[in-house]
């Protein structure tokens, strides 16, 4: 995407960066096209009607008061707002100081902007949303951190983020063409918006560069919507704007205010256009060629056009009994199992207090299930509807509908809401599984924001003239190039299969352009279709490398015979032992020709005479409380021989142990499972190996897969919540990675888990608590800071996972986020934090959690080959809420005068019993209460009914304070 960029004075003021595959060429001959003749009319127009477009602005604060910083009033947002209407529509006030050779060119665009009356989910809005932001400042290269603190569709409104932009006056996307074969996969809804500094925002003539009244915004949203600045960004005489009526000139006037005409290039240079760089006073005219630009784009241009059409235009009705379907939740994450538990999420959008709702699901249209449920749902409030478990069939396409029926005992006002549906896999595909698309289809497919798959089934011929395949035809939607196209296999069970393989037939012929990069991706999710992560895709092949043919053509292509498919085969044996695998197939678009998909094929193989593997073993903790743990190691036979007689031996801290089996007939195929009882484990870091040998009496032919090596942690250590762990030294936390590989270590003051230059996929490095115990809590937050650049192109992962069985297991998972998620920053070589910016802090709220009175917390970083993640500052604490202020002082008291409640807000360095006591001016005690083991703790005293000035006095082992407070009734 192309994005124009304002910098502050004393930099380049305005950049465009051209990462956009769409050429200025291909751009500008689209847009060429689009335009009415002129009939030799300078101002010859458009029949034009006024245009309306729903905006909302962002406010990313820092937490300050509304009018103070960048949480700027509501009233500056309508100055601004207004200021953009009146030079949208020619209707501002120094249109007089147009100098009279432009006035005949001078034009309404017919233009304006209206606030959006309601949000994406239909209810009212004022047009304006104010977000704390995860950081305080953002530069350029942070756009997808800035837009992700707060985003309304793109396609449905014009998204305004107002924020502190470190340097940058403001910035804007620049909108594309919709012609066929144009792509970019980073052109992505969710950063196509326009980006202002606070100060800049509406009238500010003491802004530091330069007197602002507004035409900052004015400017960015013009290339919003597809104009140029006048000089063409290239000083001289040979680069323009496009727009006939607009001079040549050969500089940006930056900063600058021409007080008489100015000739650069053989003509008078319209210094005061609103697409030049002169200060905000000279500005004063758009042209009708800029105006007819704006509007081809408004009724062309992808996420344009779609604006002047916006349910954000209209006021929503507000219905007496109005409950809706917000969601269909946590189905496809059961979906391997053998019965499925629907979840729908509804909510109260009507102004009645909703009482009673009688909700239905259909399976393929036949009724299952009525839920009648008695209610106190209040405006905008939420419920969950659970429904009874579902026997997940083998038939290819169960559907499941949601509709309510009922609310308050009578039929909903507003039906437009009341139903959802979605579509339910097979359960497991047994091997060998062939799927030719000639019969019953057992894929599903999804294209990822939702919208309906652009794949299909068809003739495609093979050695068959009628062969049927799927397909998918890029050329057919540009609202879909750069997303994910599935087809989605149905779950296989590799737990009891031996060697495996998967392959399948595809046709594609390469169009030949190196910016028309159409994909193809196998990838492979363990957890039953939640994730497919890219250290899984099994292949991917892209543009010319996807071709299957040796011609080149920008022709609609349709395989002719054999000669146009290639077959790919790829080898499972890396997931034997693993169940709940979902295959799918990625088709991903960049507008540019056809791809044609068939004869997939998953079977058992067999290569070696003798070859067993060790699949899956069960029971290694992660961290165990004994010194003995009990395995089952699980063996696949791969040869093509039956195996009776086997060694398996392991080695526990280099002292070994074997154990001999006899009469097993394990067959090709076949998968035994083997207990092992591994006995005296060590306090600390323990290193076990398993391996198999002395099969009948021969060598294994394959060494590579008859051995493992883990590593597990014994620790027995306690320690009372709550906590604060800032990494300054040696702190009592176990570092762990089970595959023996990289760990974290402890660096400059911080935790770092190794991920630059190493090549391990996949590997895992834990940080482990000791045993946590939460008596002493009453609320429950954990908070910590890390640091990370993302690498292009690599996915590391970062979670916070819990366990409540002193570590055997730690399936609660609190925080888990990918490279995208963890940086929207790139950095592709070795990164070390070197300033505070660098930093970013995680609130989790854990009260849930003290159900559990003792439970572990680990830290685990997955290695995708990308840079190094730093972690540091890790609290637990009782706060509630991320909002809740933060003093650097023992202790601090608020708010003051207080009224039903004062806050005690402790920052100790160590834990202390702590003495409150609270008395009037006579020497009466209030209050006078002793806690325990204080650390970070927010303290609530209720002072409901006093009301004066009172002494606050707070006595700890190591220090005491005295304050005085004042009360009110």
């Amino acid at each position: 995407m192309i994005w124009i960029i304002f910098y502050a004075k004393a930099q380049v003021r305005c950049g465009v960066a051209n990462d956009l595959p769409e050429t200025t060429q291909q751009f500008e001959s689209w847009l060429k096209s689009r335009k009415i003749p002129n009939q030799n009319n300078q101002k010859a127009e458009r029949s034009e009607s006024l245009i309306q477009i729903p905006v909302v602005f962002h406010v990313i604060h820092n937490g300050e008061a509304i009018g103070t910083g960048s949480n700027v009033t509501e009233a500056k947002i309508i100055e601004q707002l207004d200021i953009l209407n009146q030079d949208y529509r020619r209707l501002n006030q120094d249109q007089d100081l147009t100098p009279t050779e432009f006035l005949n060119v001078a034009a309404d665009t017919e233009m304006t902007f209206i606030m959006a009356k309601q949000d994406a989910e239909g209810l009212p809005t004022d047009g304006i949303v104010r977000v704390q932001g995860s950081k305080q400042n953002f530069g350029f290269s942070e756009q997808n951190l800035l837009y992700s603190q707060s985003y309304w569709p793109s396609e449905d409104y014009l998204n305004i983020y107002i924020a502190d932009l470190t340097g940058y006056l403001g910035w804007a996307s620049f909108p594309f063409s919709d012609l066929p074969g144009i792509t970019d996969i980073n052109n992505n809804r969710l950063v196509d918006a326009v980006a202002i500094d606070y100060v800049y925002l509406g009238n500010n003539p003491n802004a530091a560069n330069f007197e602002s009244y507004g035409r900052t915004l004015t400017h960015e949203i013009g290339h919003f919507f597809g104009l140029r600045h006048l000089w063409g960004d290239e000083n001289g005489c040979g680069s323009d704007d496009y727009c006939d009526d607009t001079p040549l000139q050969s500089a940006s006037y930056d900063s600058q205010c021409p007080s008489e005409a100015v000739n650069s290039c053989s003509s008078n240079d319209m210094y005061s256009n609103y697409m030049n760089y002169t200060d905000d006073a000279c500005m004063n005219i758009f042209t009708s060629n800029q105006k007819e630009r704006m509007r081809i784009v408004l009724e062309n241009s992808p996420r344009r056009k779609s604006l002047i059409n916006s349910n954000g235009l209209f006021n929503p009705i507000i219905y007496n009994n109005d409950l809706g379907i917000m969601y269909i939740s946590d189905f496809n994450l059961k979906i391997c199992s053998d019965v499925i538990t629907p979840l729908i999420v509804v909510r109260n959008y009507g102004k009645n207090v909703i009482e009673s709702a009688t909700i239905e699901v259909y399976l393929n249209e036949v009724l299952i299930e009525t839920i009648e449920k008695s209610l106190v749902l209040e405006p905008l409030d939420t419920s969950l509807f659970l429904f009874g478990e579902i026997a997940n069939s083998e038939s290819s396409y169960d559907q499941l509908q949601f509709q309510i029926t009922k609310v308050n005992g009578v039929v909903d006002d507003n039906t437009h809401n009341d139903s959802k549906s979605a579509f339910l896999n097979r359960t497991k595909n047994a091997l060998p599984s062939l799927i030719d698309f000639e019969t019953a289809d057992v894929a599903t497919f999804q294209l990822e924001n939702s919208a309906t798959s652009n794949w299909i089934k068809t003739t495609a011929p093979n050695s068959n003239s009628c062969n049927l395949a799927i397909s998918i035809d890029f050329t057919k939607d540009s609202s879909a190039f750069g997303l994910f196209d599935y087809v989605r296999l149905p779950a296989i069970d590799l737990t009891n299969n031996g060697a495996a393989q998967i392959s399948f037939n595809y046709a594609y012929q390469s169009t030949g352009t190196n910016y028309q990069q159409d994909g193809l991706i196998l990838a492979l999710s363990m957890d039953c279709g939640r994730n497919f992560y890219s250290e899984n895709y099994l292949f991917q092949a892209y543009g010319e490398a996807l071709s299957t043919t040796s011609t080149q053509s920008n022709a609609f292509f349709i395989p002719k015979s054999d000669a146009d498919w290639n077959t790919v085969t790829v080898n499972l044996n890396d997931y034997l032992g693993l169940d709940k695998l979902s295959i799918a197939f990625i088709a991903q678009s960049s507008l540019a020709s056809q791809l044609y998909l068939d004869d997939i094929i998953i079977e058992k193989t067999a290569f070696l005479d003798y070859d067993l593997a060790i699949g899956q073993v069960s029971g290694i903790p992660i961290v165990s409380c004994g010194e003995t743990i009990d395995l089952q190691v699980q063996i696949h036979n791969l040869g093509k021989s039956t195996v009776n007689d086997l060694l398996l031996n392991y080695q526990l801290n280099g002292t070994s142990t074997q154990q001999t089996f006899s009469n097993q007939m394990m067959k090709t195929g076949d998968s035994y499972l083997y207990d092992l009882a591994i006995a005296n484990s060590q306090p600390g870091t323990n290193k076990l190996f398993i391996w198999i040998s002395d099969l009948n009496g021969n060598t294994d032919e394959n060494s590579t897969n008859d051995t493992i090596g883990k590593s597990f942690a014994q620790n027995i250590d306690l320690f009372e919540l709550p906590m604060r762990v800032d990494f300054q030294e040696s702190q009592d936390w176990l570092t762990l990675n089970p595959s023996n590989g990289a760990n974290w270590l402890l660096t400059n003051e911080s935790m770092a888990a190794l991920a630059y230059q190493n090549i391990a996929i996949g590997d895992q490095s834990w940080l482990i608590s000791p045993i946590l115990n939460s008596s002493y809590m009453d609320h429950l937050a954990l908070t910590f800071e890390y640091s990370y650049k993302k690498m292009i192109g690599k996915t590391d992962r970062l979670q916070v996972l819990l366990s409540t069985d002193c570590g055997d297991n730690f399936d609660h998972i609190i925080f888990d986020r990918s490279s995208n998620e963890l940086s929207q920053d790139n950095e592709n070589n070795f990164f070390i934090p070197s300033q505070e910016a660098d930093w970013q802090k995680v609130f989790l709220n854990l009260t849930d959690y003290l159900i559990y009175e003792e439970f572990r917390i680990a830290f685990v970083f997955t290695n995708g080959n990308g840079n190094n993640l730093y972690l540091d500052n890790v609290e637990f604490s009782n706060k509630t809420s991320i909002d809740q202020p933060i003093f650097q002082v023992l202790m601090e008291h608020y708010p003051n005068p207080a009224s039903g409640s004062l806050y005690l807000s402790f920052n100790l360095p160590i834990k202390e019993n702590i003495h409150v006591q609270l008395s009037d001016l006579t020497g009466q005690i209030h209050q006078s209460i002793t806690y325990q083991a204080l650390l970070n703790h927010i303290i609530k005293l209720d002072v409901s009914g006093l009301s004066g000035l009172f002494l606050l006095s707070v006595n700890g082992q190591n220090f005491s304070i005295n304050k005085k407070v004042i009360l009110i009734n």
